[in-house]
């Protein structure tokens, strides 16, 4: 972000071409990397809420959560570097003011591959959330059932049905938001049509804005998620009394989960 800065305050890359292939690797590194652990936490909570059984067996210790984070950085790090050996190009684009993949000029073939990856962590992000939203409303459902015969219960739970569906549609929606136009411009420009430069200049925006949306969702609105980043920003003192809290819960500890 800021040779982004820099450039959109100069109007051109007044550093090296070396150095604009480290800045592009970096960027594409760093925003496939929020993208995947998105997609990561979306499958995870989906085998938490639906799939109960499997939970132990994909996600049995901190151990295995390190290993997955470990190959996050690592496809990353894969997807990224490719121009640097040849397949696909990066340059400065004089729109976006970013040094990026040059769309225009750069192997097709790549940019179908990194289109192929983005559409499927999106169609993992959406199969998730609607998978959780729909076992939860089907629990709810059965409980409103079951407590509407004691006439007591009830509200509150189809409220709480209400703020899931809310949470998993704010999810889908952000990251359609923040990552759906700089795909699209880039490939549009990709495959020879015709993006504004203006559409450039307002994609990119939206690109660095996933840096405020997904902590504010992650770290802000989710209480589990908070307590995580206070205990490993305090190097794991805080909250340790809480670790063996994880039983079986009822669909508002779930929610909670999620």
């Amino acid at each position: 972000m800021p040779f982004w800065a820099a450039g959109l305050y100069a109007g051109k890359w007044n550093f090296s071409q070396g150095w604009c292939d480290v800045s592009a690797t970096m960027l594409l590194t760093l925003g496939w990397a929020s993208m995947l652990n998105v997609g990561l936490i979306a499958l995870n909570r989906y085998v938490k809420v639906v799939k109960r059984a499997l939970y132990s067996v994909l996600f049995p210790s901190k151990r295995v959560a390190w290993l997955y984070c470990g190959v996050v950085w690592l496809v990353s790090v894969l997807i990224a570097t490719p121009p640097l050996y040849g397949w696909g190009k990066l340059k400065f684009d004089s729109d976006s003011f970013l040094c990026i993949v040059n769309w225009k000029e750069g192997h097709f073939s790549f940019v179908i591959m990194i289109s192929g990856v983005f559409n499927v962590i999106t169609c993992v992000i959406f199969y998730s959330y609607w998978k959780i939203y729909q076992k939860v409303k089907e629990s709810t459902t059965k409980i409103n059932a079951n407590v509407a015969q004691n006439g007591v219960g009830a509200p509150r739970l189809d409220r709480t049905d209400i703020k899931l569906f809310k949470a998993c549609f704010t999810v889908a929606c952000l990251f359609l938001l923040t990552w759906g136009p700089p795909c699209i411009v880039g490939f549009t420009t990709a495959a020879g049509g015709y993006a504004p430069p203006d559409a450039h200049k307002v994609a990119t925006y939206l690109l660095f804005s996933c840096s405020i949306v997904n902590p504010i969702i992650y770290g802000i609105v989710n209480p589990q998620f908070k307590e995580a980043f206070k205990k490993a920003l305090c190097c794991g003192c805080h909250g340790s009394h809480n670790a063996d809290q994880n039983q079986a819960r009822i669909v508002e500890e779930v929610i909670r989960t999620f």
